[in-house]
């Protein structure tokens, strides 16, 4: 999930000066489409799904689901996976795990 507003944050604060860390989360742009935008990654993964709600206009809207942190998934051979699925897939294979 990216993103972009006047009140986006620059960095973190830090006694060290670790600046050059920041950029990567904090100053990422675009590589196509609008290039001049300045976007702050938030490390979650999410997506967008078409919902029924409507909002105080009366227009439909989308809802962004937030999935979890990109920092506690498991990537293996290309997939990202999340403990909670592991966890869920352990204790769905046999009744006696719980």
């Amino acid at each position: 999930i990216w993103v972009s507003s006047p009140h986006n944050a620059t960095g973190y604060y830090t006694v060290y000066g670790e600046e050059a860390l920041h950029a990567d989360h904090f100053s990422t742009r675009l590589s196509f489409g609008d290039t001049q935008t300045v976007w702050a990654r938030t490390g979650y993964l999410g997506f967008l799904r078409r919902t029924e709600l409507t909002d105080a206009s009366g227009e439909r809207h989308d809802a962004l689901y937030v999935v979890g942190s990109l920092d506690e998934t498991l990537e293996l051979r290309g997939m990202r996976y999340h403990p909670i699925d592991i966890e869920t897939s352990v204790i769905r294979s046999h009744k006696s795990i719980a």
